[in-house]
């Protein structure tokens, strides 16, 4: 059914990215990926010369991907199929990683987690959250949420036949610099080019279903 809300917010989405992409000349003849990237979901966009926003659709023809990463032995799987081997392979499906970016392993954060989830989780050098897979491979999370961007980049150029560089991530307005920071080492993770990082609410040219 029509929400008018969601049309509202899909107007005052596309009029943020316009006006945040008029500060930006040097991407004028690029395509801009934008990603909502939330705790369960991921939604994203590409803003291409003279087309305010196209929404990416995933392999089954939605808006939303499950924000999941995971491997069915040798096969890194994204979306709703990493998120389906938790079942059966628990150590080697990671879902729910965003409040892990950018805070220190005794966080509450990590202990909420660990009280939720099946993965091993652990301690990287830097004294933030890692993870152990079955086979003994280890992944910090910004890891494990650059390639879930890198996933999203390939969707866009894919989608639009064009290479895409730069993105604009929305991350909670609570985030502090050290998780801020988290977020760009995963986007620089992923091969793309941080353009911003707008806070939640901003609605950088991803519509609200």
């Amino acid at each position: 059914s029509h929400n008018p809300l969601s049309s509202t917010m899909r107007i005052l989405s596309l009029a943020s990215a316009a006006s945040l992409l008029s500060l930006l000349p040097h991407t004028a003849h690029a395509s801009v990926l934008a990603i909502d990237y939330g705790t369960d979901w991921m939604k994203a966009s590409v803003m291409s010369p003279g087309i305010p926003f196209d929404v990416l659709l995933n392999k089954d023809s939605k808006r939303k991907i499950q924000a999941s990463v995971g491997w069915k032995k040798d096969t890194r799987l994204f979306g709703g199929d990493a998120f389906n081997l938790a079942s059966r392979f628990p150590l080697d499906s990671f879902s729910l990683i965003k409040p892990l970016q950018g805070v220190p392993f005794d966080s509450d954060a990590v202990a909420f987690y660990e009280s939720i989830s099946t993965t091993e989780v652990l301690k990287t050098s830097r004294g933030t959250v890692g993870f152990r897979q079955s086979d003994g491979n280890e992944w910090s999370v910004e890891e494990l949420v650059g390639m879930q961007f890198a996933y999203v980049k390939q969707l866009a150029e894919t989608f639009t036949g064009d290479k895409v560089s730069d993105v604009i991530v929305t991350v909670p307005p609570y985030f502090s610099q050290y998780q801020r920071d988290a977020v760009v080492d995963a986007i620089e993770v992923s091969g793309l080019r941080t353009l911003a990082l707008i806070n939640d609410g901003t609605a950088v040219a991803v519509t609200t279903l």
